[in-house]
C-alpha cells in the first residue's frame, strides 16, 4: 500500500493537529484555535470529517439528549 499523498495526507495532518488539541471532545472552536482558522471554516471541516467517517463528531445538543 502506497502512503497517502497530496490533499489527504495534508487532510489527515490537519485531523491530527486538532485530535492532539482536543482534550476530551473536539469542538468548533478548539479546531479553529488548533488550525488557526475562522470558525466557519473549522466548522466546515469538521462536518466534511465527520461525513467522511475520518472522526465520530457529534453536536454537542445530540449528546445531552441521549439516553444514559
Amino acid at each position: 500500500m502506497k502512503p497517502a499523498t497530496g490533499t489527504l495526507s495534508a487532510s489527515r495532518a490537519r485531523l491530527a493537529a486538532v485530535l492532539r488539541a482536543a482534550r476530551e471532545s473536539v469542538s468548533v472552536g478548539g479546531a479553529s484555535q488548533a488550525l488557526g482558522i475562522d470558525r466557519h471554516r473549522a466548522a466546515q471541516l469538521l462536518s466534511a470529517w465527520t461525513s467522511q467517517g475520518l472522526a465520530a463528531a457529534r453536536r454537542p445538543w445530540a449528546l445531552c439528549s441521549r439516553a444514559a
